[in-house]
């Protein structure tokens, strides 16, 4: 977290982490959960408004990344291959499609909002395991 603190920082950006709870055992490997991680919060920090907060929060199965920025104008389309929204700000149309690859192998359900008002949201519903079940 620290290194994404130093690059936000670097870009007029802050970090903030809200409701981070440990009630959920998520059974998956940690380098493509790391990678889903990664790819969203390097995401939040190159589209978020300057000056403005990202906000990642793991609550009841969800994780969620909240910035503001430019409206997403397809929340679908973003996941397909190659597909990228502003063509200015670099990146080569990847990651979103290898998140969505790692969410689908793991049912892991994807939501996005987006919009001027509200800011965009990436929540990801994990299916938990407990000792319990």
């Amino acid at each position: 977290m620290q290194y994404f603190k130093t690059i936000a920082t670097s870009n007029s950006k802050k970090i903030e982490l809200k409701n981070i709870t440990q009630d959920c055992i998520v059974n998956m490997s940690s380098v493509e959960l790391t990678r889903v991680i990664d790819n969203n919060i390097s995401n939040a920090i190159k589209y978020a408004d300057l000056n403005s907060t990202i906000s990642i929060a793991f609550e009841n199965n969800k994780l969620s990344f909240h910035n503001y920025g430019n409206p997403i104008k397809d929340t679908k389309k973003i996941f397909t291959k190659y597909f990228r929204e502003n063509k200015v700000i670099g990146g080569h149309g990847l990651g979103l499609n290898i998140v969505d690859d790692i969410a689908k192998k793991y049912a892991i359900k994807i939501e996005v909002t987006s919009d001027a008002e509200s800011g965009t949201s990436f929540k990801y519903m994990f299916k938990c395991h407990t000792d319990d079940i």
